[in-house]
């Protein structure tokens, strides 16, 4: 009879750690991000074809889209979309025997037009000394979550550019992950905000996080700061944290801090 009691109780205690093992695994699983796509407007169509979503959001409401990051997990699908759009695009071309070339972009039509009295370039016979293209232009990037055939905005950024202060998107430093392997993907937007060389230049990261607490997530920042003379950058480069960013995991912070060396070690080229 003891025999037949401690077999039932082992029968128990080992059918109790397979359900854990089981329901581990499959949390784990469920964790996992299984896909993460990178689809610039080149890739339009086979974004459609792979996602039956349409690559230009808002309709032309946040200009045109430049980049789109597919995000999949076993819970949950999300795009990170970065927009920008353009008011105003001018363009100037200084030869080196002197001439200048100025033309003004036409929206509607997607050309360039030289500007009133100005010289036309098969005109000039010189080499280009440099070329200094200018927009105005806003600049926008959303985390969307697609759920149950709707789509919901869960973070919106937006930065307004003039004629002075132009903030550009760096792609190549975007990117989503799962860094600390929490099953849920944090977003990295990056972007260079450069003006007219009275204030200093800032390379700014912002990650989204998803809140392990309510529905809106959580906006960290990190700027990279770069004096406006540029003999002063080696020394006086600093970075600047926010609180949100200080209370990230250790792993996240450690994706941060890579982006923001990588784009310091290739500068000023990557600024440009």
């Amino acid at each position: 009879m003891l025999a037949s009691n401690k077999s039932s109780y082992m029968n128990r205690f080992f059918i109790v750690i397979a359900i854990s093992m089981v329901i581990v695994f499959v949390s784990q699983a469920q964790n996992k991000i299984l896909k993460i796509s990178r689809y610039f407007p080149k890739d339009a169509q086979k974004y459609k074809d792979q996602t039956n979503l349409n690559y230009s959001y808002g309709n032309g409401k946040y200009g045109k889209t430049e980049l789109i990051i597919h995000c999949e997990t076993d819970r949950s699908q999300y795009e990170f979309v970065l927009t920008k759009k353009i008011r105003s695009r001018k363009r100037t071309t200084q030869y080196k025997q002197g001439d200048v070339v100025r033309e003004t972009f036409n929206l509607t039509k997607q050309q360039w037009e030289y500007n009133k009295e100005s010289i036309k370039h098969q005109k000039i016979k010189s080499e280009v000394d440099y070329i200094s293209d200018i927009s105005d232009h806003d600049i926008y990037a959303f985390v969307l979550l697609q759920d149950h055939g709707s789509t919901v905005e869960k973070a919106v950024f937006k930065d307004f550019g003039n004629e002075v202060y132009w903030p550009e998107f760096k792609y190549a430093f975007c990117s989503a992950g799962d860094e600390d392997k929490d099953g849920t993907p944090e977003f990295y937007l990056s972007y260079y905000a450069s003006s007219d060389g009275l204030d200093d230049q800032e390379f700014k990261q912002i990650i989204y996080t998803v809140p392990t607490k309510g529905k809106n997530f959580v906006k960290s920042k990190a700027t990279g700061i770069y004096p406006v003379d540029a003999e002063e950058i080696a020394g006086n480069y600093r970075i600047e944290y926010d609180a949100h960013w200080k209370q990230l995991p250790e792993a996240i912070k450690r994706k941060s801090r890579t982006i923001l060396k990588e784009f310091n070690r290739l500068q000023p080229s990557v600024r440009l």
